[in-house]
């Protein structure tokens, strides 16, 4: 067999790619038995929605694809990934200055962080 590694990191990758399907296949087959493959994406849930066009993360054509948890899961279910755990940051607030919009910024990224609604996500699975 083909495995050598644990863990695959994958950071900001996954969105950029013509067939992430069959790069989370080879993946799969390059892990250790017990391996850990952790990626990070962005994340399109709450804050993508509230800001529509105008989302920091839109970057047509550099992201090819676009993920959320559950299409992640789904994902790396097809090439018998397991889901470890996963977490989100984030809330896009990043153009204004002052201390209203800081403190509005800081609830906001708490709140993303406490409802799992970042703009980023890190998911781990295991094989």
């Amino acid at each position: 067999t083909e495995e050598h590694y644990a863990p695959i990191p994958l950071w900001a990758t996954i969105e950029h790619l013509r067939e992430p399907g069959q790069f989370v296949g080879k993946i799969y087959r390059l892990l250790k038995k017990g391996g850990r493959c952790i990626i990070s994406t962005c994340h399109t849930v709450f804050w993508a929605r509230v800001y529509g066009i105008h989302w920091r993360f839109l970057n047509v054509p550099e992201h090819l694809w676009y993920f959320n948890r559950k299409n992640l899961i789904t994902l790396f279910a097809k090439s018998q990934f397991q889901y470890v755990k996963s977490f989100t940051y984030g809330s896009g607030h990043t153009s204004k200055a002052g201390k209203f919009f800081a403190l509005r910024k800081r609830i906001a990224d708490l709140s993303a962080k406490w409802y799992h609604s970042g703009d980023m996500i890190v998911i781990q699975f295991e094989k």
